[in-house]
């Protein structure tokens, strides 16, 4: 077994996340998918095919050590004071996504639960916010076990890729040009000018980035001390690390020019990639037959019901479809997928709001995580 050799073991996570990246910037299928997809199915196949284990060491560093580092280095790029720029019309549909997401997965560990569960609703509700960045992170602060943790990925990454790719495509049908409105037809409210937009948007699709030893050595080096600030707060105190960690990284976002170093933000993408190779390892063929069908039909339940609550909503506020899909999958998704999505449907002008509604979700989605879970045993016991 590989686990025996963990060079060998290092060299196909690192390989596989690295080709999967190369795929979703260079192929057809692989932009379609998405690294993220691509990553999920690299772990699933090669671990029902017996080529790296369900379990190892290997896994258990990136979860403890390498998530936390990404987490802070991606929000680095969380300047929120871009945030008023967006539009009122935009925000509102993000917060009225999210307060959805938030009370359909509390929801959900009410109806779908078991002993023990609300450490697993409560990471579950940080991934359907802050998306798998937050999902380890807010797993370690419960106290969530490797076994819970993999219960979810057996059938979550699964959910997901299915999520995906009928975003992808739903926008493309007649049914929401005949009930909804388009951003398109608005006179928008945004302070970004379109300008900007469509300049990020081409940064966002450049395949080449100039950088040097400098910007990798100012992240990485202050990424790891917020992130070993962080931990040591949380063992101080007894309190959740993760909420020290990025709390101060998005004061030092917000009040230095660490956000000039877009590195980070590549990076963090890299370690996120290994992490999910590493959760699509976890769901054998087995553990998918094994687990337990409230998870499952929990998970659908939280997709299913919160994406037609939004656009129901929408509906009856008449706002602009467009925005809600992209509040949707901004919260799910996150950053990564916003590019992806816009360009998919040719909205180059929405991948900088989108994508700063993104990280607003990756700020949140440690807190909500935590207050869901707590909401979720002080109702169930």
């Amino acid at each position: 077994m590989l686990a025996n050799y963990p060079w060998l073991m290092w060299g196909i996570i690192l390989g596989w996340t690295g080709l999967s990246i190369w795929l979703s910037n260079k192929t057809k299928l692989g932009r379609k998918l998405g690294y993220i997809n691509l990553c999920i199915i690299g772990g699933f196949v090669l671990v029902n095919i017996k080529v790296v284990p369900q379990f190892c060491e290997q896994y258990s560093i990136l979860s403890n050590y390498f998530i936390p580092l990404a987490i802070v280095l991606m929000l680095f790029q969380a300047n929120l004071k871009k945030l008023w720029k967006i539009g009122k019309k935009l925000i509102a549909v993000f917060g009225i996504s999210l307060v959805i997401v938030f009370a359909i997965c509390v929801l959900a560990g009410i109806i779908f639960q078991y002993e023990g569960g609300w450490k697993l609703w409560g990471a579950v509700t940080a991934n359907m916010i802050g998306n798998f960045s937050t999902l380890s992170g807010v797993a370690a602060a419960l106290g969530l076990q490797d076994g819970d943790l993999v219960v979810f990925s057996a059938t979550g990454m699964i959910i997901w890729m299915v999520y995906s790719l009928i975003a992808f495509d739903i926008g493309k049908s007649k049914f929401f040009k005949k009930n909804f409105k388009s951003y398109r037809d608005e006179v928008t409210d945004m302070a970004l000018s379109e300008e900007e937009r469509l300049a990020y948007a081409e940064e966002m699709a450049s395949k080449e980035k100039k950088v040097g030893i400098i910007d990798v050595a100012v992240v990485m080096g202050a990424g790891m001390a917020v992130a070993a600030l962080g931990n040591f707060l949380g063992e101080l105190t007894g309190f959740y690390s993760i909420v020290f960690y990025a709390g101060i990284a998005v004061v030092i976002a917000n009040f230095t020019k660490i956000g000039k170093f877009k590195i980070s933000e590549d990076l963090a993408s890299f370690m996120f990639g290994m992490y999910i190779f590493s959760l699509g390892a976890n769901a054998t063929l087995a553990s998918i037959a094994n687990s337990t069908w409230k998870v499952t039909v929990g998970v659908i339940f939280i997709y299913a019901v919160s994406f037609l609550l939004v656009f129901l909503v929408l509906k009856l506020i008449r706002m602009p479809w467009e925005y809600g899909l992209i509040s949707h999958m901004a919260l799910i998704g996150g950053p990564v997928t916003i590019g992806p999505l816009c360009d998919n449907y040719g909205w180059k002008d929405m991948v900088l709001p989108g994508c700063i509604l993104a990280v607003l979700g990756q700020v949140l989605g440690a807190y909500l995580g935590l207050g869901a879970a707590n909401i979720i045993l002080s109702i169930t016991g």
